[in-house]
């Protein structure tokens, strides 16, 4: 099954509301749909999401790396060679990580497709149903706790909160949902690298009573001593985020036991097959993943859920980007019914 032809479309999602983090805030979400045509006529699909702030990549840079560089490099050559394949992919050129998910994707549809299996029994099957968190955007505290009281009512057990530089907004809004919204309620605190080691430990300290079950990438994402250097101080877990990007990344974090658990996003790593690799390596130290996404749609999304439901190590899922789109077409693979993520035979 040889490679033909590439197709590339763009497209721009609108959300329900704007979604704000500590980097950045979004009222719709923009993508590059990638369509791969093999010469059986098997025809894979996949998309990129531009996310500046966090891969670097824009539209026009996620056409033009699949275009100039990607395309030709890979066209003519045979899925029964996957390695091969793999090793064009990520070989094309450096970085540009979002380009090569999405073409990534669209070569594992192709593939799942030709073996006629679902695209989570193919990378392994371990389960078809997963339960997502819900994230709170960074808004005002008042704001912030009403969406977290709907979610609850909504059936969400996990409660992702997007935190920024005010420390005692955050310290007060956890507070109230802990105490208004039950024991029960999984609290996780997303800082997206606002932070400084120690006012990490600060906020993880004065919230001990609250039971926060994890802190995501309270640091910069280069700050690599920052995050072992809490880690080691508070029991809380911390999971890395910004900080792996890379196979390499996830092997440094791993070995200076420098995170608890390891936030997978395809944009990020270049797709599926790194990953797998990237799950591997955490899975070998004992340490849990978590798959996430960034803003992304439902292409790139049921990929995701796909990688999560395979795995047994990827313990915890961040897959709620679908939700917050305004409904333009029915959800293909996959379905959502509040938390639960169901997917198909």
């Amino acid at each position: 099954m040889k490679i033909k032809h590439f197709k590339l479309s763009r497209r721009t999602l609108p959300l329900k509301k704007v979604f704000r983090t500590a980097l950045r805030e979004a009222t719709s979400l923009s993508e590059v749909v990638i369509s791969i045509t093999m010469d059986n006529g098997i025809v894979g699909v996949g998309s990129a999401c531009a996310s500046e702030k966090i891969t670097g990549e824009t539209l026009a840079s996620i056409e033009s790396a699949i275009e100039e560089n990607i395309a030709p490099q890979l066209t003519g050559m045979d899925l029964q060679y996957w390695e091969r394949v793999m090793e064009a992919l990520q070989g094309s050129l450096k970085n540009n990580c979002g380009a090569k998910a999405g073409v990534d994707i669209a070569l594992y549809d192709a593939l799942a497709q030709s073996r006629k299996l679902p695209l989570w029994k193919l990378l392994g099957g371990y389960r078809s149903q997963l339960e997502t968190n819900l994230t709170l955007s960074l808004d005002s505290p008042e704001k912030m706790y009403e969406e977290a009281q709907k979610a609850v009512e909504e059936g969400f057990l996990a409660l992702k909160i997007k935190v920024g530089a005010d420390l005692r907004a955050s310290v007060q809004l956890v507070e109230k949902i802990r105490n208004n919204l039950g024991e029960n309620i999984q609290i996780r605190l997303d800082a997206n690298q606002a932070w400084t080691a120690q006012e990490a430990i600060t906020v993880i300290e004065e919230l001990k009573p609250y039971q926060i079950e994890l802190v995501e990438q309270p640091v910069s994402a280069h700050n690599w001593e920052g995050l072992k250097w809490i880690r080691e101080r508070v029991q809380t877990l911390i999971m890395a985020d910004e900080s792996v990007f890379s196979l390499e990344d996830a092997h440094r974090l791993v070995s200076h036991q420098a995170a608890d658990i390891l936030n997978i996003k395809l944009m990020k790593c270049g797709g599926i097959h790194q990953a797998l690799k990237i799950n591997h390596v955490a899975e070998a130290a004992g340490i849990e993943c978590m798959v996430g996404s960034m803003m992304e749609g439902p292409i790139s999304s049921y990929a995701a859920a796909c990688l999560a439901a395979a795995q047994k190590n990827v313990t915890r899922v961040d897959l709620d980007s679908v939700l917050f789109l305004k409904p333009t077409e029915p959800l293909v693979g996959f379905r959502y019914e509040g938390r639960h993520i169901y997917l198909d035979e």
